[in-house]
């Protein structure tokens, strides 16, 4: 009698944790995060910085515990034999949208190409959660990754989060309680995008490829000089100029450049970008 009775009494536990989790899940099936690369900027020919932004798409109430995450740059951008940093230059804290969310912790993986963050979750209890609200887009850090070496600069556009479980790799998630579970889980985000450059400062080479030269229209919405840079695929700067800007003036250049491709950078106040032309 007392082994049935012991079965009934474990039978119903089980029935009762179930009934648990279920109502967890049922609670938190509808939740979803996205994390978006934005104003990806080159203030020169040895330094990337970006804003990693993070938006509550679902429709369940989430509070952020904690963000890892790693950025993955193409093999050709950075020098093999270049000594690499990855910092912070914006991070959580009391004057940022996270205000009690745990210091970012950065590394640089030159096997991988990764420039990766992480921070340690907070607990629901310790009241430090972030309550991320649907539908709005949070800044969460800005990050900068400089090299003792030129880059090719003009693969700036091409970063883009990692997503995928890799060994070795560090891949992007998001450790978010939903609507005041106590059980935090792990999100991956399932909608992003990438490599978005502002539109506010944007410069066109044409023609490109060129044959004899070149025309750079800028359009920006700043004032001020501005500067462009011409360097070889060796990193050697062959051209340099300020130029006084007027939306009515043409930039022409390459007309003394021999047959090969160069990388133009152009910079105008605090904005920067950079892209490849090729002369015939």
């Amino acid at each position: 009698m007392k082994t049935k009775n012991y079965r009934i009494g474990l039978l119903i536990l089980v029935l009762i944790m179930l009934s648990i989790i279920s109502g967890y899940s049922q609670n938190c099936t509808s939740n979803k995060i996205a994390i978006t690369l934005k104003n990806i900027k080159t203030p020169n020919n040895k330094t990337i910085e970006f804003d990693v932004y993070v938006n509550n798409t679902g429709l369940t109430n989430l509070s952020l515990a904690a963000i890892q995450g790693a950025v993955i740059h193409d093999v050709r951008m950075i020098a093999s034999d270049a000594t690499t940093t990855f910092s912070v230059v914006t991070q959580p804290t009391a004057t940022s949208n996270f205000p009690e969310l745990n210091s970012l912790g950065t590394t640089y993986a030159a096997t991988t190409k990764q420039m990766r963050w992480s921070n340690n979750p907070v607990a629901l209890s310790s009241g430090k959660t972030v309550s991320l609200p649907r539908g709005k887009n949070l800044l969460f850090a800005r990050f900068r990754c400089t090299s003792s070496l030129p880059m090719d600069i003009s693969f700036a556009s091409s970063l883009k989060l990692q997503l995928d479980v890799k060994p070795r790799y560090t891949n992007t998630l998001a450790t978010v309680y939903c609507n005041e579970n106590t059980n935090s889980i792990n999100l991956k985000p399932s909608n992003t995008s990438s490599s978005e450059i502002s539109d506010e400062f944007s410069i066109k080479a044409i023609p490109n490829p060129f044959s004899d030269e070149f025309t750079l229209n800028l359009t920006t919405i700043y004032a001020g000089d501005v500067q462009v840079k011409v360097y070889n695929m060796l990193g050697k700067l062959i051209e340099e100029k300020i130029i006084s800007f007027d939306p009515t003036s043409t930039i022409r250049l390459g007309s003394n450049f021999q047959s090969g491709i160069y990388n133009v950078l152009i910079t105008q106040n605090e904005n920067t970008q950079s892209f490849k032309i090729i002369k015939r």
